[in-house]
Parts: C-alpha cells; structure tokens; sequence
C-alpha cells in the first residue's frame, strides 16, 4: 500500500523540511559515543598491559625473595647448629672444670671462687658432688656465698647488704 502523503500531496502536519527528517544530531553524538569508546577501550587495553608488566614484576621480586628467605633458613640452620656445638663445647669445658676443681682441697677451691666471676661458679656448682659444693660454700667469704647461693637457687642477685654497728 502507498502512503497518499507521499504522491505529491501534502498531508496534514507534513512539512517539507529535509533536515528534520534524518535527525543529524543523533548521529552526532553516536559517533562521539563510538569515538569515546574506542579511547576509553585503547586506554583500558593500555592499562591491561601496565598491569601485566607489574604482576610478572612482582611475580619475579617474590621469587627472589623466596630464595632470599630460603638461604637465610639454610643460614639461620648453619648459626643455630653452630651454637649447638658451641654449648656443647662449654658443656665440656664446665665438666672439665668441676673435675678440677673438686680434687681440690676445698679450702683452696673457696679462696678461688671469691674472686671467680659467677658466671663461671654458678654453672660449676651447680654441676658439683653436693657435698664438695657445701665444702666450697662454706670456706668462701660470707657475702660471695650468699650471692652464689641466690644464683644458685635461681634468685636474681641483689647488691650485699651493708651492714652499719656491731649488731651482726
């Protein structure tokens, strides 16, 4: 079926304006739509490979630091053992030392130990025949066995007591 508007005659509310009939701005403006999008995707694309160039960055920095933490595991092993060894040695060198000390006459054993650092008197008391240790004990001066002993029963060492008149 023809439209009779469109023979030659004019129909009611028909104007002959050719521009209105296409309506040019729509075009427009999906064309600054397609443009925009095209930007916005080369941009999103741009971003895409920044982003992959950051990860493998950070993909290789973790590897390094897994080797880095595997070799201070390996070293923190090497420096724990040696230590091991190291207490050991001293474990050693302490039984050497209450050997010694406990052929000793204990009289001569007591006047060493009142100058001897607790370091060492501590760990070879405590190692001691009991007996031999109350022998040491019982020769070094009053203010040293005192402090030995607190040491000894795991007391934190205090300054001596000063002691003022003839009270004791």
């Amino acid at each position: 079926m023809k439209s009779p508007c469109s023979e030659g005659m004019t129909c009611i509310g028909q104007q002959n304006k050719p521009e209105l009939d296409v309506d040019h701005k729509a075009d427009e403006a999906r064309t600054g739509l397609l443009q925009d999008l095209a930007g916005r995707t080369k941009q999103l694309d741009q971003e895409s490979k920044s982003l992959e160039e950051l990860k493998r960055s950070i993909d290789a920095s973790q590897a390094v630091l897994e080797q880095r933490m595997q070799k201070y595991s390996e070293q923190q092993a090497v420096v724990k053992n040696q230590a091991k060894q190291k207490q050991q040695l001293s474990d050693a060198d302490v039984d050497r030392l209450v050997k010694i000390y406990e052929a000793m006459a204990p009289r001569d054993a007591a006047s060493i130990f009142n100058v001897l650092d607790f370091q060492v008197v501590v760990p070879v008391m405590t190692k001691m025949n009991p007996r031999k240790a109350s022998a040491i004990l019982a020769g070094m001066v009053p203010e040293r066995a005192m402090m030995a002993t607190q040491l000894l029963a795991g007391v934190p060492r205090r300054s001596p007591v000063v002691r003022i008149g003839s009270n004791g």
